[in-house]
């Protein structure tokens, strides 16, 4: 969704548009470079930035662990039922673990590209990730092409198809519905637990994140 300033400013372009085809030229000009600074200083004027960053490629966070066999929290709190399938449903799946080194980050999902034929897809959509939450976790799901899935495996897969990197785009806002994208790799390296590392990471805003979100909503339908 687009933030109150940039519905403004698109607002006022469009009615110096049809203020420049019916009424005058000038006063239509003057409306649409008004509306275009409102949209420039909204995308400029920035405050409360948040900073969602890969931390590892790897297994589930562990902490749930069994006491007397019940699933417990850290803190040997059992957890709820929804939580005890939650937790086991995350335990031994591998996959991205991220972290919000700014703001709290809100609608963070995880977008990648394609190995050879086959389609992974990293699960899971956070819906609000702070500083103190600590790790976020999306685990992979690797579609193949003569039909199937792996949950993990992308190390195998990715030299199997004799692929080096994969590019990854992590996708979220902030609480002032502006858009931001972390972009980075996930690289084949022997010396790396699992076999794969991190590299190459770029976060900044995301100008054109309604459109991804817009085109992901209708394939999910």
């Amino acid at each position: 969704m687009l933030s109150r300033e940039n519905l403004w400013g698109i607002g006022l372009m469009l009615i110096g548009a049809a203020l420049a085809v019916f009424v005058g030229k000038a006063l239509g000009v003057v409306c649409g470079v008004v509306g275009l600074a409102l949209i420039v200083w909204a995308q400029f004027h920035e405050d409360g930035t948040p900073s969602v960053v890969p931390v590892r490629y790897g297994s589930a966070p562990t902490s749930p662990r069994q006491i007397n066999g019940v699933w417990c929290k850290a803190d040997g709190t059992p957890f709820s039922m929804e939580e005890v399938l939650r937790a086991k449903h995350m335990l031994g799946y591998q996959g991205l673990l991220v972290a919000n080194d700014g703001d709290p980050a809100y609608e963070i999902y995880v977008l990648s590209g394609k190995i050879g034929d086959s389609t992974p897809t990293f699960e899971n959509k956070i819906q609000r990730l702070t500083k103190n939450d600590g790790e976020g976790f999306f685990p992979i799901n690797i579609k193949l092409a003569g039909g199937g899935g792996l949950l993990g495996g992308l190390s195998e897969e990715m030299r199997t198809k004799n692929i080096a990197t994969l590019p990854i785009t992590i996708c979220y806002r902030s609480g002032k519905r502006r858009r931001y994208k972390t972009t980075c790799k996930i690289a084949r390296d022997v010396s790396a637990i699992h076999g794969l590392s991190i590299e190459d990471v770029h976060h900044g805003r995301d100008w054109f994140g309604f459109l991804r979100i817009r085109a992901k909503d209708n394939h999910s339908q």
